[in-house]
């Protein structure tokens, strides 16, 4: 009987058996027929045993032809191969094919695991150590206007010149001590770090209307933070607090231009240098509000009198926030000089004659008022050209507002200029 083939089935709806497997041939025994019964005791050879599938990576579906891609292992430098023609991991292997070698188990590094406990923010503690390190440059400014005060005045006694009474040699000895003092210091710190000073110093073109409209607004801003200078004045005066004079008495012309060029030139480039250029840059990478509040508040501690402190603080918050926004450091020099100026001429205007008051007076609410209108143009005519520029890219998460305080609170250096502030006002009261 043909046990490969099966009957047709032509009866309709009828199912057909399932067919049946052949059965299993047997090489013929030699000397017998097929009909003939084998000896006894004689055994059949066994059959090789089918291939069994050998487990191997599961691999996606892939085309049966062609070119077959390949998978790769999470954690392994090498991809695991895909057998042609065989698309699943149940499919039988053939026996040709070798199995790769177990893929060895994926090595992660561990995740950065901050433990944010109180005081251990790394971005707090990256804050504080960048406002310490530069705390600590502005203090070397302090003891660099000491260390060369002395040392001219010494020279200057050599030379048979008392600087206490000669008002042509403090002027001099301003001018020349300045830049040593405010502006040395800094350009020390950039040499030793190897800082590029395009990162530091920006000049970015402005346009001419919103450069005087920004010029204008900061410079009335600060001459109205005169007021709350002054109010504290008066109420400390009540206690017997003089306020310490930041401005020579001159006599001639000579030296009225000599402290011209000394207080409003020299000084605001050198100080714009230094805390916008270089301090306020420093911080920015931690966040704007950071660098600004911070180097407004070391900017203030320098000028020592409480009351010209508070000044100092209004006035470096806008230079601080100008910067920022046009990343033009002539812009807050300007306003700078401006205000310096305007100090010097207000300060000698016995020397413009009777009205020369009065003339300073108009001048000065003039800007005041033109100021305030263009404070209104900027924050509505010019506020998407000058405030809503690109997304700013920082090192690090900027910090929030209770994050700046903590951090400008922990620092050592804000302790210690606040200290040396503190005891210059209090040697005002006596």
């Amino acid at each position: 009987m043909n046990y490969g083939t099966q009957p047709p089935y032509s009866v309709p709806g009828q199912v057909p058996p399932p067919p049946q497997a052949a059965p299993q041939a047997y090489p013929p025994i030699a000397g017998y027929s097929a009909s003939e019964t084998p000896p006894a005791g004689y055994s059949y050879p066994v059959p090789p045993a089918a291939p069994q599938a050998v487990p191997y990576p599961a691999q996606p579906m892939q085309q049966a032809q062609g070119s077959v891609p390949v998978q790769p292992y999470l954690g392994y430098s090498q991809a695991a191969p895909v057998m042609p023609f065989y698309q699943a991991a149940s499919a039988p292997m053939p026996a040709s094919y070798a199995v790769p070698p177990a893929y060895p188990a994926p090595l992660y590094a561990p995740a950065p695991s901050y433990a944010i406990k109180a005081g251990r923010d790394p971005r707090l503690k990256g804050a504080t150590r960048s406002l310490n390190r530069l705390g600590l440059v502005v203090l070397r400014q302090t003891g660099l206007a000491m260390l060369w005060g002395a040392l001219f005045g010494v020279l200057m006694v050599l030379c048979g010149v008392n600087a206490l009474l000669d008002s042509s040699a403090q002027l001099w000895l301003s001018a020349v001590a300045v830049p040593l003092s405010t502006a040395l210091p800094f350009v020390i710190y950039l040499f030793a770090i190897h800082a590029d000073l395009s990162d530091y110093l920006k000049f970015e073109k402005v346009g001419f209307v919103s450069s005087l409209l920004c010029v204008l607004a900061g410079l009335s801003i600060c001459f109205l933070g005169n007021y709350p200078a002054m109010a504290v004045q008066r109420f400390f005066g009540m206690f017997g607090y003089e306020a310490a004079g930041s401005l020579t008495n001159v006599t001639t012309w000579q030296e009225f231009a000599l402290e011209f060029f000394s207080t409003a030139i020299v000084v605001p480039v050198m100080e714009e240098f230094a805390f916008r250029g270089v301090l306020f840059s420093g911080l920015k990478k931690h966040g704007t509000a950071f660098a600004v509040v911070a180097s407004a508040l070391v900017f203030s501690f320098l000028h020592l009198d409480f009351s010209n402190v508070l000044f100092a603080l209004i006035a470096g918050l806008v230079f601080g926030f100008l910067y920022a926004k046009t990343k033009n450091l002539w812009l807050t020099i300007l306003i700078h000089a401006l205000n310096n100026g305007y100090a010097v001429f207000s300060s000698h205007a016995d020397f413009f004659g009777d009205r020369g008051g009065m003339v300073l007076e108009i001048v000065f609410w003039a800007l005041i008022v033109l100021g305030l209108v263009a404070l209104v143009l900027l924050l509505t005519v010019k506020r998407k050209e000058l405030f809503s520029g690109s997304q700013e890219s920082y090192s690090v998460q900027p910090l929030r507002v209770g994050e700046c305080v903590s951090c400008i609170v922990r620092s050592a250096m804000f302790w210690v200029l606040f200290s040396i502030m503190a005891v210059y006002t209090a040697t005002l009261f006596f």
